[in-house]
C-alpha cells in the first residue's frame, strides 16, 4: 500500500513519529490495532453528571474562554456551558489552543471527566467537537498505544483517513474456511476492529484477527 505520507493530515514530520512505531505505510497503520475502546455513545444532561464519571455532553457555550495564569508554566483556560437542565464549568490546563475556539451560543459536544472544585461540578480537559461536525464523539472510539509527539486524535484521524482511502481490501481467506469457523470478511473486520458499530461487531472483528495470528 501507499506511504503513510499520502494520507491527508500526515506530513513529513508526523510520518517520522509514526515510523518510531514501525508504521511507514497505510497498511502498517491499518494493522496498528487499538489497545482498547471508549464508548462515547451515551449522552448525559448536565444535571445528571456525577463527580468521578466520564461523560458525553451536548451543550451550548455560555461564555468565551477565560485565561487565568496561576503561576509560571501553569495556565487555566475555562468557560461555562449550559443545556436545558443546568450549567457547568469546563476547564483545560495549559491548552492555549482552546482560546478563541468557541463562540457564545454555539452547540458543542464534549467528552471528559467530571470533577468537583469549590463544591461545583466541572468538566476537566474534555475532548470537544462542533455538534454539526461530529467525528469522535457519539461513537465507539479506538484508543491506541502512543509514542512521543503523537496524540490519540492524530492516530484516530489518520486511521479514519486510511479506512476511507484504502478502498476494498481483497479477501485472502477462502470462503470455506470463513464459513467453517464463522470468520468475518476482511473489510468488515478492518473497519470494526478500529471503529466498531457495537460490541458484537468488535468481537467478530477481533475473532478474525486472532484467527489470522494463530493460523496464518
Amino acid at each position: 500500500m501507499d506511504d503513510i505520507k499520502t494520507l491527508h493530515g500526515v506530513g513529513e514530520q508526523r510520518a517520522k513519529l509514526f515510523a518510531r512505531k514501525g508504521i511507514k505505510t497505510v497498511e502498517d497503520l491499518l494493522y496498528y490495532f487499538p489497545r482498547e475502546h471508549e464508548d462515547r455513545t451515551h449522552f448525559s444532561q448536565i444535571s445528571e453528571c456525577n463527580v468521578g464519571e466520564t461523560v458525553c455532553i451536548s451543550a451550548k457555550v455560555f461564555s468565551p474562554v477565560k485565561e487565568t495564569r496561576i503561576r509560571k508554566n501553569f495556565t487555566v483556560y475555562s468557560m461555562v456551558i449550559f443545556d436545558d437542565t443546568g450549567a457547568m464549568n469546563v476547564i483545560w490546563y495549559n491548552n492555549r489552543y482552546v482560546k478563541g475556539m468557541f463562540q457564545t451560543g454555539e452547540e458543542m459536544l464534549f467528552y471528559g471527566r467530571v470533577e468537583e472544585s469549590r463544591k461545583r461540578k466541572e468538566l476537566q480537559n474534555p475532548v470537544y467537537e462542533k455538534a454539526d461536525k461530529q467525528r469522535f464523539i457519539g461513537k465507539i472510539v479506538p484508543v491506541y498505544p502512543l509514542t512521543g509527539g503523537l496524540t490519540q486524535k492524530n492516530i484516530q484521524s489518520a486511521m479514519e483517513e486510511a479506512l476511507k482511502t484504502c478502498g476494498i481490501i481483497d479477501e485472502y481467506l477462502p470462503q470455506s474456511i470463513r464459513k467453517k469457523y464463522n470468520i468475518a470478511e476482511i473489510n468488515f473486520a478492518m473497519h470494526n476492529i478500529h471503529f466498531p458499530k457495537d460490541a458484537s461487531c468488535y468481537e467478530q472483528a477481533r475473532k478474525r484477527f486472532i484467527f489470522e495470528e494463530l493460523f496464518l
